[in-house]
């Protein structure tokens, strides 16, 4: 039995099993989705490109009447000043055309877009003439190249979408699985472990549903066993019962204590049935991810209230803060309630939740966008932890703890960032206010819920230094920096980035390396600040931004899965929650400095992660050495 320990409480095999079906699913899902675009690909690429050559018309046309209008004024074509500029100005309107020509009536170049052109006539291109204002004789020829880029573009936003799609589908399927398989395979093992060794110290215990496999024929036959024991048991103590109360004496009573003092040290209980755990695994997971679906969607959206301006800045910085302020107050009024009417609480919460999702739909101030922001998540982080209150929801059980939390950080991103692909961000916000509707009407269901009455493990400073750094650089990187400025309009890009750090975050799961975790918001942290331009690394230099950002990301979500890998279940308590709180007010109101220097927001967001990462390797340093418990 002792040496069948590291089989019967661990979940390797099922780890591995659910990442390679889910990876399978991926896989399978993405063939299926490249499949598509090929087919679908050359009519839309056909339609890009008409859409170009129509843009590039139009401002052939226009180039060719403010010329018009220039000679108009007397001033020959030939001696106009300024036009580069002219030139340069209109290709930023107008991210279809790449480069403008004007040429004489010999079709001589006489400016140009391009500060070294070649051969303007060569390439797909539209031709505006230029008509004397007196004579309307032709005097010049403006010449416009549709953007190659702009189809390449679109090649490359589906692509993306494509993958992101795998990537979801196989999130969903390996967490689906994992959770079939903890409450079916992995959890019941545990239990007769439990069974089997408290009937070798002869505590005949019978705790629940026997899983499948060796172990199947040993507690068949204690069950076997210990059945007649129970019915003989609860016979006698019956017996012992009715004759107390028919002759309640001191002497009576102290009789029936010496002949049941035998079967005290058996402690035999009822045989339980199944565990009804609805709600304590899949409804947490499935709440946070609409929580986290906002992830991709508060920053660009507090951004775009005010615009390019550079108090837009403050407006990120407030969303942004407000949220993660929110949120901690959810945690500590679900704590303070204690899971008391478990089900009414969470059910009024997680409609307010609905209400205020859906009401940015029709926000128009940042403001009221901010306000919003933070009684979403006020409510629903109140409806998640009061579930959590409840017994067996996961407080004491890491598998559960880390299956909500990591699942929910890595699939709610993506479904907010596909959403806002493909129905817009204000859509995105009410179809996430439908689905905590519907996570609302189904809290109701289930078992009841009992109060969780252990004490919750806590955190070392060292620990809560580290899980603050760690969710401080995660999201200065990716719910601020790349979602509040530079992927504010790709939102599939900016859910890939999600997708991967949050896959990266289960990868301490899967290998089972376990490291201190100050090591992990080391790592997250000093990936942040290479991947956001704050320190400069010699001979580092990724091919294309894009990739930059996807290894930042995915350093940066091994950092965060390091973390949380090291605290074990201590990753998942309350005071948890507030110091990924923390960070995620450290991340964003820093942001309002931006207002003064662009960047600096960032950068300092990113230092504070360093620092906060170095003082827990302080902390832990000489927590080893004994200098302080």
């Amino acid at each position: 039995m002792r040496r069948s320990r590291g089989y019967v409480s661990g979940s390797v095999a099922s780890d591995w099993l659910c990442a390679f079906v889910g990876a399978l699913a991926a896989l399978v899902v993405g063939l299926g989705t490249y499949g598509a675009i090929l087919l679908a690909m050359p009519p839309a690429l056909d339609d890009v490109e008409q859409n170009s050559l129509a843009v590039a018309n139009t401002v052939a046309q226009s180039v060719g009447a403010d010329i018009r209008s220039a000679v108009s004024l007397g001033i020959p074509i030939e001696e106009m000043r300024g036009v580069h500029d002219y030139l340069a100005e209109v290709l930023g309107f107008a991210p279809e055309v790449e480069e403008i020509a004007i040429l004489d009536r010999q079709e001589r170049l006489l400016f140009s877009s391009d500060p070294a052109p070649d051969s303007v006539l060569d390439g797909p291109h539209v031709r505006a003439p230029v008509l004397d204002p007196a004579s309307e004789t032709v005097i010049g020829t403006v010449i416009v190249h549709a953007s190659t880029e702009t189809g390449r573009a679109v090649a490359r936003g589906v692509l993306v979408v494509s993958v992101l799609v795998a990537l979801l589908s196989g999130l969903v399927v390996a967490v689906w699985l994992r959770i079939v398989r903890l409450e079916r395979l992995d959890l019941p093992t545990v239990r007769t472990a439990a069974t089997l060794r408290s009937a070798g110290r002869g505590h005949f215990i019978e705790r629940g549903l026997t899983p499948s496999g060796l172990l199947t024929p040993l507690v068949d036959a204690l069950a076997r066993a210990v059945t007649p024991i129970q019915l003989t048991h609860r016979r006698i103590q019956t017996l012992a019962d009715e004759i107390r109360a028919v002759d309640g004496s001191a002497a009576v009573r102290q009789r029936a204590a010496e002949a049941t003092a035998a079967m005290q040290d058996l402690s035999l209980e009822r045989r339980r049935g199944r565990m009804r755990t609805i709600g304590f695994v899949w409804w947490p997971a499935a709440a946070l991810t609409v929580l986290m679906g906002t992830r991709p969607l508060v920053a660009n959206f507090a951004y775009d209230r005010i615009g390019d301006d550079p108090y837009a800045a403050v407006s990120v910085a407030l969303a942004v803060t407000a949220g993660a302020v929110g949120a901690i107050l959810g945690v500590l009024v679900a704590l303070a309630v204690g899971g008391r009417l478990s089900k009414p609480v969470t059910f009024a919460a997680m409609v307010a939740s609905a209400v205020a999702f859906a009401a940015v739909y029709f926000v128009r101030d940042y403001r009221t966008f901010i306000a919003l922001a933070a009684f979403a998540n006020f409510t629903g982080w109140l409806a998640v932890w009061t579930v959590l209150q409840a017994t067996g929801a996961g407080r004491r059980l890491p598998w559960r703890g880390g299956l909500i939390l990591l699942a929910a950080a890595a699939i709610g991103p993506i479904l907010g960032a596909l959403l806002a692909e493909a129905e817009g961000r204000r859509a995105a916000f009410a179809t996430l206010g439908a689905l905590a509707a519907v996570l609302a009407v189904l809290s109701t269901t289930g078992a009841p819920r009992l109060r969780q009455a252990t004490r919750p493990p806590a955190l070392t400073g060292a620990e809560a230094m580290a899980l603050a750094a760690v969710s401080l650089a995660v999201f200065a990187w990716i719910d601020v920096n790349l979602a509040g400025w530079v992927l504010r309009e790709r939102y599939a890009m900016l859910g890939l980035n999600f997708g991967v750090c949050g896959v990266a975050a289960f990868v301490p799961y899967l290998t089972r390396v376990r490291v201190p975790a100050a090591a992990g918001a080391v790592l997250a942290a000093a990936a942040v600040l290479v991947g956001g331009g704050v320190v400069a690394l010699p001979y580092l230099d990724l091919p294309g931004p894009d990739m930059r950002f996807l290894a930042t990301s995915t350093l940066a979500g091994l950092g965060f899965g390091m973390v949380t890998y090291a605290l074990g279940a201590r990753a998942f308590v309350p005071s948890a929650a507030v110091a990924i709180g923390i960070g995620g007010i450290v991340a964003g109101a820093p942001q309002a400095a931006a207002l003064v220097v662009p960047g600096a927001g960032f950068a300092l967001s990113a230092i504070a992660a360093a620092a906060l990462a170095g003082l827990a390797i302080l902390a832990t340093i000489t927590r080893a050495l004994g200098w302080y418990r």
